[in-house]
């Protein structure tokens, strides 16, 4: 999941610079990560030993929030991909305290996690 968390990251700093191919880019790793993280632990025990479907949470955050960041994405509205995001975030919290792991708190990122990505457009790359 940490590898989610990455590109979940960098997936801010490519919406707030509106690089959609690179925003597109991000999401795409987003999902196919987070589909990877299920296949390897579906369902996981809370403190209490009660079984918290994680693979069911990951498939509702793919149908609706990471479809609908698509949707902004290719519509390459900034606005409605920043509040797409935040709402992620609130899912991606819920899970966290559904699985005792409250402590884990996602938030809007300070700075990106690839410090070697442009994420500007419009600034070339240096060669």
């Amino acid at each position: 999941m940490s590898q989610l968390g990455y590109y979940f990251s960098n997936l801010w700093f490519a919406i707030d610079a509106e690089n959609w191919p690179l925003a597109d880019f991000y999401l795409h790793e987003c999902r196919e990560t987070l589909e990877w993280a299920v296949r390897i632990k579906p369902v996981r025990e809370d403190n209490s030993g009660n079984e918290v479907n994680i693979a069911g949470i990951a498939e509702a955050v793919d149908n609706t929030q990471f479809t609908q960041m698509d949707e902004a994405i290719r519509a390459k509205d900034k606005v409605r991909s920043i509040t797409v995001y935040r709402d992620t975030m609130v899912t991606c919290n819920s899970c966290h305290r559904a699985s005792d792991k409250p402590f884990l708190r996602a938030r809007i990122p300070d700075v990106p996690q690839a410090t070697t990505i442009i994420f500007d457009p419009m600034t070339p790359a240096e060669e």
